[in-house]
């Protein structure tokens, strides 16, 4: 088995391509698992994950199989390849792992990868961050995506939950799923383009992402979608059903705040005021296209986002490039 090896942590293998989970790393050479038919090494790659998640390896015919369910299901694990010397992680939808991710340390650490970097849908590099600089701590600003529609009452109360009507409504018989204490932000610029683009098809208006400063770190939570991933009952949202809680294959026994970090999405408890409101970028494309792709959004003042509420058109309008610009945001409310 030279194409496979499973290594600690802390020790270097062979192959670019990776999969973390818990103290572990196994490292493969992408020609096993992307060849035309399958293999027996790529069996006995199935054969040995699966082992090791605690998985049926009869489920699993390809190993791309295998790899639909870890991005998909198993917000735990981290899949990545390795390009001259940085981890390269692939856009996988909420699933994936973050600057504040602890396995994405150790696995830079252990392989002695100069940092990551990470690959929008089209195959880009859209972020590299050095491994000197993933610190693990919390950071200052994070980011919510929204519609035009929901723009003048963030401009003048800030981030307030109940604000708005949920993107998310009922789910086989169960009531809608709202929030009445608690907002949601990610570090991620791409999540929040996704969920303002979700925000926009279900509510109308066009996309828009807005980065906050955190005014107060101790006020954040699990997010909600996090929490319901891992094992027992809700701590956070003990009151609140989820549609997906019965339909992963395991409960996950990583920590809730952890496994939030990893990820970088998380919940506030309470409202962001709008003088906490640092930047606007507004989707200028009408394109459809997954999360956060820079060519299609553009940096936005308050005025010029009005301006194309009143056109009903964020397109032609926008912009010519400015200096970013310290803007004052109205806040009714203390």
């Amino acid at each position: 088995m030279n194409w496979f090896q499973k290594i600690a942590l802390f020790v270097e293998g062979k192959g670019d391509e990776i999969i973390a989970f818990r103290d572990k790393v196994f490292r493969f050479d992408q020609s096993v698992v992307h060849g035309q038919h399958r293999t027996r090494d790529e069996e006995a790659l199935i054969y040995v994950i699966c082992q090791e998640l605690g998985l049926d390896n009869d489920n699993y015919y390809r190993f791309e199989d295998l790899l639909t369910y870890i991005e998909d299901m198993r917000p735990d694990i981290l899949h990545g390849y390795i390009y001259e010397n940085y981890l390269i992680l692939r856009s996988s939808g909420d699933n994936q792992h973050q600057p504040g991710s602890d396995i994405l340390r150790k696995v830079l650490r252990a392989l002695k990868l100069r940092g990551v970097q990470y690959e929008n849908t089209e195959g880009d590099q859209y972020e590299s961050i050095s491994a000197e600089d993933l610190s693990g701590d919390i950071p200052d600003v994070m980011y919510h995506g929204t519609t035009s529609n929901h723009f003048l009452g963030l401009y003048r109360l800030g981030l307030k939950a109940g604000e708005s009507d949920t993107n998310y409504p009922g789910y086989r018989g169960q009531g809608a799923i709202i929030h009445e204490d608690t907002v949601f932000l990610t570090v991620d610029p791409s999540k929040a383009g996704y969920h303002a683009e979700n925000a926009s098809n279900k509510s109308g208006g066009f996309p828009i992402v807005i980065e906050f400063k955190i005014p107060d770190k101790s006020k954040l939570v699990p997010d909600y979608d996090v929490e319901n991933h891992t094992e027992g009952p809700s701590r956070t949202y003990p009151d609140l059903y989820h549609p997906e809680k019965q339909e992963y294959d395991v409960d996950l026994e990583t920590d809730p705040f952890q496994l939030t970090k990893r990820l970088g999405v998380y919940g506030y408890r309470g409202r962001i005021p709008a003088s906490f409101m640092i930047r606007i970028w507004v989707k200028t494309s009408k394109e459809e296209t997954y999360g956060f792709v820079w060519d299609d959004w553009q940096q936005a003042s308050a005025e010029q986002v009005f301006q194309a509420i009143d056109f009903d058109d964020p397109e032609g309008i926008y912009y010519e490039p400015f200096e970013d610009e310290d803007e004052e945001y109205d806040d009714d409310e203390d």
